[in-house]
């Protein structure tokens, strides 16, 4: 991201150390939000050598704390059920499967719910304003609502890096190309096709990583 957006023109390269500090920002290493530079290190040099704000104090403990709750006491929790119940998949009734599957389901709703909340509270304690990245997403009405919810930061990614360069770039040949017929198909169709399988690979290759390393 930092690439391209100094490739791009959308940011003046920046010093090693502000480099190091942006992409080491430890309350985000882990499970995000995604950060994008040009968005954080302003706040980063507003609230150099100023410590740890005191008017955010109470509600970034708050925060953080409802945050912990969330992993701790109920994603935990539903933890615990469902690996004993994959532990003994073939033995499930029907029911029994059905409520081990809501138990891991939950499980990873209140893991990243709980994960976005500390990781918010603990960048506000030092002034640092991060972009919320969980939005109830069990809420949404559609799959389309669904995805903007549930790791927002990501989605914004993709789109902002995956689907708008692939399909400014197909359109650019079809209007080279004298395609006009082919504008939907190039400019909509494949630039989705090819997003959605660069994210399902990339979260294939990840899920495999976190799979190894336990």
């Amino acid at each position: 991201m930092y690439l391209v957006d100094c490739y791009e023109g959308m940011l003046k390269p920046n010093t090693l150390r502000e480099h190091a500090l942006v992409v080491s920002f430890f309350p985000t290493v882990t499970m995000g939000p995604i950060l994008r530079v040009k968005n954080v290190l302003t706040q980063f040099r507003e609230t150099a050598n100023k410590g740890i704000s005191q008017e955010q104090l109470a509600p970034s403990i708050a925060l953080f704390s409802i945050g912990l709750f969330k992993k701790v006491v109920i994603a935990d929790s539903f933890a615990i059920i469902a690996d004993i119940g994959y532990a003994s998949a073939s033995t499930l009734s029907t029911i029994m499967a059905w409520v081990i599957s809501l138990s891991y389901t939950m499980q990873v709703y209140f893991d990243f719910s709980g994960y976005s909340d500390m990781a918010v509270g603990l960048a506000r304690l030092f002034g640092i304003r991060l972009p919320f990245n969980f939005n109830s997403p069990f809420k949404a009405i559609n799959i389309i609502d669904f995805w903007k919810r549930w790791h927002i930061t990501l989605s914004r990614f993709i789109s902002d890096y995956l689907f708008t360069n692939i399909a400014i770039r197909f359109l650019r040949f079809s209007m080279k190309k004298n395609l006009t017929n082919f504008n939907f198909l190039l400019s909509i169709v494949l630039p989705v096709i090819i997003t959605f399988s660069l994210s399902l690979w990339t979260l294939e290759i990840s899920s495999m990583s976190t799979f190894i390393c336990d």
